[in-house]
């Protein structure tokens, strides 16, 4: 049976879980990256929440990215049922 032929509701719950599983992945994979060598120890050091440092401007810059990225996920997720 193909997804289209269920009811809205669980054509959209199965979606969001898709997006919800896309995302815990995505976190997992930065979450593993921050502690290798190539997250210069950030998570430790916490150099993002000192004002007036290219960190925190990083950090938030990173941070918006992010958010523009899951309310994309989800419009088309919401745009497709």
């Amino acid at each position: 049976m193909n997804d289209r032929n269920l009811a809205p509701e669980v054509q959209t719950q199965n979606e969001l879980e898709q997006v919800i599983d896309k995302l815990s992945n995505r976190a997992i994979g930065i979450n593993d990256w921050l502690d290798g060598a190539e997250g210069f120890g950030c998570k430790q050091k916490q150099e993002h929440l000192t004002k007036d440092t290219p960190e925190r401007a990083y950090w938030h810059f990173g941070y918006s990215t992010a958010l523009y990225d899951v309310i994309r996920l989800l419009s088309r997720t919401i745009g497709a049922t």
